[in-house]
């Protein structure tokens, strides 16, 4: 699926680039960077506020399998062979996905990260010794930005209902089929548990290559977007040209119905924490199960990586 961001492939962005003078470029100590998401944390949000800093590349799903094709057509090259990413492919990423500075942007999710490791690793002239040398030998220069949701009942829900409907962003065409949203227990449940083994997998890569990503939760993004990004581009190193300014293109879609749902779930599941259900319900819940509502994640970006 195409998202809002993804008609910078239009534009030719490697022909707008050459025509800046190169003093008005700083090159930062850096390449790319990968937003590492699971479906409905907010990445859309985050990559839009990042994409209009102008300095923070062309953020998008480049390599979500859905999407290959389609980006191929644009971008003229070959389809992927049996939807396998190649090099070609990833130039062509490359050059729709870069700002002038040189900088570029991904979305990639739990799921897509195997693909696109199994992809590269088929394709390359010699093996590499990890998952981060294969990505660096096309990217570059790497950075990671982790970005979570900390309440996954609503994350489902969000989930359950665009899945049910077709509807995931305002301004993108429905896809036919939708239906109207109904509550679908079982759905959500399995949703839930997506989740969190897409959690669970981005954790345990991260460990396994000693990667510390810049932590961001889709509660504090949703509540002041343009603080959360700034906190992005303060760890990439990035500074926000005078004449730009960050743009919230999006905004939050949850609704009554959202509300309804996450209730529902959250008192016939055992398992779900009290902090997870609206204000109104967690004082009922806390009795119930007897835990503590603790306080919110805030995002964890730290000092740059040396």
């Amino acid at each position: 699926m195409h998202k809002p961001t993804d008609n910078v492939r239009e534009f030719g962005w490697s022909q707008i680039n050459a025509w800046l003078p190169s003093s008005t470029v700083t090159r930062p100590d850096f390449d790319s960077y990968l937003i590492c998401a699971t479906p409905r944390s907010g990445s859309t949000l985050l990559c839009g506020l990042l994409e209009s800093s102008g300095v923070a590349g062309h953020p998008a799903s480049y390599f979500d399998r859905q999407g290959l094709n389609g980006y191929a057509d644009d971008w003229r090259i070959a389809r992927p062979r049996d939807g396998q990413i190649d090099e070609a492919f990833v130039r062509a990423a490359l050059t729709a996905g870069k700002t002038s500075n040189g900088v570029f942007g991904g979305r990639i999710m739990a799921e897509t990260l195997p693909e696109l490791i199994g992809g590269l690793a088929a394709a390359a002239s010699r093996p590499a010794v990890t998952d981060v040398d294969l990505l660096s030998a096309q990217l570059g220069r790497l950075r990671f930005v982790h970005l979570r949701r900390r309440d996954v009942v609503a994350q489902a829900v969000s989930w359950a209902k665009s899945l049910q409907t077709h509807f995931w962003h305002p301004g993108e065409a429905v896809a036919p089929g939708g239906q109207d949203p109904h509550y679908d227990e079982e759905l959500i449940g399995r949703l839930v548990a997506a989740i969190e083994r897409s959690e669970a997998d981005w954790t345990v890569w991260f460990a396994a290559h000693s990667i510390v990503p810049c932590e961001v939760t889709y509660e504090e993004l949703a509540a002041d977007p343009p603080r959360t990004a700034q906190e992005v581009l303060d760890y990439l190193g990035l500074d926000v040209p005078p004449d730009r300014q960050l743009v919230v293109g999006h905004r939050r879609q949850a609704d009554q119905l959202n509300a309804d749902w996450i209730t529902r779930f959250s008192l016939t599941e055992p398992s779900v924490l009290p902090e997870r259900l609206p204000a109104s319900h967690q004082a009922t819940a806390r009795k119930t199960s007897g835990r503590q509502i603790g306080p919110v994640q805030q995002s964890r970006c730290g000092a740059r990586p040396s």
